[in-house]
This record gives structure tokens, sequence and C-alpha cells, in this order.
């Protein structure tokens, strides 16, 4: 059986390879270009409500929720399309918002559930609409929700790396129409990163193996 062994010299670029791989794992763009392709939620209550159907840098189709109120976008030819900051959870109320998300996302697609979950992060992020929500709502459904939001994120344990804001960047938008509204999703895989990442570590493997043998044994 054969031993290898590397110099200094022949492990330092090994090194540096894991480590790019490594961090490649959790990069994140600073910006992206959301393009709003449609809705595949129902009508609640006058208006649109989750899901919001959008291509993420020209990717496929993506459901997103909705978490400010009082601004609008419209369905439209071509596309209404502009730039967003992506940001991380950090507030008490994106964490609320966060967590109806997952409530939304784990119910029926189009349903009232889901629906319901939307219009109470529409409540968390604008207090106003507390007990003056448009008619024909389930109030009951919106007000459990909304409790829950705020007896979830007191848990100090709970983490939020999971999802993630984009903040629309004012001027982008290509129908120079107002401000479009904030969106929150799950923080999208690094799927290229994660591959180019696997490719770094193959190398490094590929690299260890044709190191000179230092010796042999019997």
């Amino acid at each position: 059986t054969e031993i290898y062994t590397l110099s200094l010299h022949d492990a330092l670029p090994i090194c540096l390879l894991v480590a790019v791989a490594v961090s490649s794992q959790t990069a994140v763009a600073d910006t992206v270009t959301l393009t709003f392709v449609g809705v595949g939620g129902p009508n609640s209550g006058g208006v649109y409500t989750y899901p919001y159907e959008f291509r993420v840098n020209g990717g496929s189709v993506v459901p997103l929720m909705c978490v400010s109120y009082g601004q609008e976008i419209y369905q439209q030819s071509p596309y209404e399309q502009w730039q967003a900051n992506v940001e991380s959870i950090s507030t008490t109320v994106q964490k609320e918002e966060a967590y109806l998300y997952s409530q939304a996302l784990s119910s029926p697609f189009g349903s009232q559930a889901a629906a319901n979950a939307q219009w109470a992060a529409w409540e968390v992020g604008d207090p106003a609409l507390v007990g003056s929500l448009p008619g024909g709502l389930d109030n009951a459904g919106i007000t459990t929700d909304y409790g829950n939001a705020l007896t979830w994120v007191a848990n100090p344990n709970e983490t939020y790396s999971d999802f993630t804001l984009y903040v629309p960047i004012g001027g982008t938008q290509n129908n120079g129409d107002t401000l479009p509204q904030t969106f929150i999703t799950e923080t999208p895989e690094p799927s290229s990163l994660m591959l180019f990442g696997s490719g770094l570590l193959g190398l490094a493997v590929i690299l260890f193996r044709k190191a000179t043998p230092s010796g042999t044994l019997t």
C-alpha cells in the first residue's frame, strides 16, 4: 500500500480551492431582476393574494408573497419588471411575515388558508389594517394567523435563514409606475454555485492523488 504526502507548497492551493468551494455554498446575489408573470391565488377582498408568480433573473416561475399592502403591480404586456435588493430577515415584523409565508407555503395552492396567511402578513406590515379589513374575508382565520405569528417570533430558538426579502429599487421598474411591492420567498438554493464548488473539490482530490508517493507498506 502506497502512502502519499503533500508538501506545504502542494497543500496550499488545495486548501484555497476547498475554501472557495465552501464559501460559494452561501453566496447570495445583492440584487435580482424580478419579472411579474401573473397571479395564482384567489381574489380576496377585492385584491389578488398569494401566490404571485415571478421569474427571478429569468429563471423558472416561482411563487412569492407580497408583504407591502400599500404598493401595486399590474398584469400587463410586456410583463412588469424591476430590480430588487436581496435582504435577509432581521426585524420582528419580517420574522412574522416569514412565519406567515411558511403557512401559505404549507397550505393548498390558492386556498382560503393561503389567502388568510396573506392578509395576516399585510396586517403585520400595516397595523392600520387590523380591525379594518375589507368585507367578505375570513376574519376569524386571519386573526388566528396574525396571533400565531406574534407568538411564533417570541420563541428565541426560531431561525429565519430559509427566507429572503426582495425589496424593490425605485426607478428600475420598466413601466415608470409607482414603486412595486416588497416580496418574501424561500432563500434560493445556489445550485450553480454548488456545482462549481463540487467541481473544485473534485479537482482537489485529483491533485491529492497525483502527489508523489513517500513510501510503501507491505
